[in-house]
């Protein structure tokens, strides 16, 4: 360790100090003879005292800053990555994975620790810190594993990712499109049969996991079959013993894949259990992944919608149309100076330019936190980016706070906190250009950003929609007001509002 010592003033600044404080201790003790009495030894003792604090106060007029410098030695990170799905050990080397092939990535992983440090992970459903080896995990999605990755390890120095898998995967994007933070290189071990078995699977869904009584309410499933032409299978879906739906699907190619939507009823409340299953075909590899469970709460009264603006505004009206489409949901629209009512009543509490400087609103806020309920904030051009930047929502706003910017709708592919359907993606960037305050927009690590901002034909990756779910509360953001030409735009192009209400109803699954 070294270090440097600076001064706002040139370094011989100091030898001043030091000669300012030898004539002070000169001055006060040469010609006192109140020091007659005592010894040398006592005089010349205060003699220093005095000099040295002169010096010293002198020395803290030139404001002194002592710089220190350190060096640690810290050995690349190394991420080596066990797919942990059960697709690894589904072929006929499936007990090699849990003996040989255990052994042996282990004696590498000990080889590899005297040059690097080795950080051995799992993932599957979820990233875990530790190899296990079970094979168990139902879904493999790279994107998480990359994206909680880099959250865990953006301030070290990863050298590389080392995967293990069968390239595989059932959730999230492709990894073949995706770039680690800081474009750490990534080596993959290649596990697995590469040979395309016959293979039936379910291999997704899309459904709410809440509907209301007496609604009708879609579960999309998507039928998948590989080696399987001209083959036959029976969709059923059974609500606990009953069977409520039923269809043949016929197998035209090795390379199948269709998308079946099943239409339900809710007829009571509570947690309600559908299993889904595919019907075995001959010579099928595994029938594991022809059945799904899906459980969808059915709740008895609709959700409340509070909107808060901070004065009228065409968007408050758009925006109440948008819930009202839905029997859902009821809405009440409020301004900032009327009363908000009882709080915990609301499912979703919504904000319209707030807080401002003229309605900060920072005690409402509060206890909208303490009370956990979910909340999303519209930002335009009346809204405070100081008070705004203290609310913790995993979006910031630097810059002028006295301008305005115009951006349009890009949707990020890369989203996958919820689908959207194609017409909504397809329309999102045509609609008209929102109001965003003028600033950098910088999103914390832990947001899902459904759209990010285009300024003119420049594309940016800067949040324009995004959604934060800390530990205690769920967050949506807009950064943007004008929404009700987006409503307008979608009547004009396709005389009905039912992209517009699609994306706005879509906003209260934060």
């Amino acid at each position: 360790m070294n270090f440097q010592f600076l001064t706002e003033l040139p370094t011989w600044w100091v030898f001043v100090c030091l000669l300012a404080g030898l004539a002070a201790g000169f001055v006060l003790y040469r010609n006192d003879h109140s020091f007659d009495g005592v010894h040398r030894w006592l005089r010349r003792l205060l003699f220093v005292l005095r000099s040295a604090l002169v010096f010293f106060l002198c020395l803290l007029l030139l404001t002194p800053l002592i710089r220190t410098f350190t060096r640690e030695k810290e050995k690349p990170l190394l991420i080596i990555a066990q797919d942990n799905s059960e697709s690894i050990v589904q072929n006929k080397d499936s007990a090699q994975y849990r003996t040989s092939y255990r052994q042996a990535l282990d004696k590498m992983m000990s080889a590899l620790k005297e040059k690097y440090d080795v950080k051995p992970v799992s993932w599957g459903d979820k990233v875990k810190d530790e190899i296990n080896y079970s094979f168990t995990d139902k879904e493999t999605d790279f994107s998480s594993f990359f994206d909680e990755s880099d959250n865990r390890y953006a301030n070290r120095n990863v050298g590389a990712y080392v995967i293990a898998t069968d390239g595989i995967y059932n959730r999230g994007s492709s990894p073949l499109y995706r770039e680690t933070a800081g474009k750490v290189p990534v080596y993959t071990i290649a596990l697995g049969d590469t040979t395309v078995q016959k293979d039936l699977l379910i291999s997704g869904l899309n459904y709410n996991k809440t509907v209301y009584l007496g609604n009708s309410f879609p579960i999309e499933v998507h039928v998948d079959a590989r080696q399987s032409s001209g083959a036959t299978t029976i969709l059923t879906v059974r609500q606990d013993s009953s069977l409520v739906f039923s269809k043949e699907i016929k197998i035209s190619g090795n390379k199948f894949d269709q998308l079946v939507p099943v239409i339900l009823d809710a007829k009571k409340g509570g947690i309600i259990h559908y299993k889904i299953q595919l019907s075995a075909i001959s010579g099928e590899m595994t029938t594991i992944n022809n059945e799904r469970d899906v459980f969808v709460e059915v709740i008895e009264s609709k959700q409340k919608i509070l909107v808060i603006g901070n004065a009228p505004h065409p968007d408050l009206g758009a925006l109440k149309l948008a819930i009202e489409s839905s029997q859902n949901y009821s809405v009440k629209v409020i301004t900032a100076d009327q009363e908000v009512g009882t709080l915990n009543e609301n499912n979703l509490i919504i904000f319209h330019n707030i807080p401002s400087t003229q309605h900060p609103m920072t005690d409402l806020i509060d206890r909208i936190k303490t009370a956990n309920i979910p909340v999303w904030y519209i930002l335009g051009t009346q809204v405070s980016t100081s008070l705004f930047n203290k609310l913790e929502t995993g979006i910031s706003i630097t810059g002028n706070i006295d301008k305005s910017n115009s951006v349009q709708a890009k949707v990020n592919n890369d989203f996958s906190l919820f689908t959207i359907d194609q017409a909504t993606s397809q329309n999102l960037p045509t609609f008209p250009a929102l109001l965003t305050p003028f600033g950098q927009f910088r999103s914390t690590a832990n947001n899902a950003i459904l759209l990010q901002q285009q300024i003119g034909s420049v594309s940016t990756d800067q949040p324009l929609q995004a959604f934060n779910q800390n530990s205690t509360q769920r967050i949506g953001v807009l950064c943007g007001e004008g929404i009700w030409k987006w409503r307008l735009s979608d009547y004009s192009t396709n005389e009905n509002f039912d992209v517009f209400n699609s994306w706005a109803l879509k906003r209260f699954r934060i």
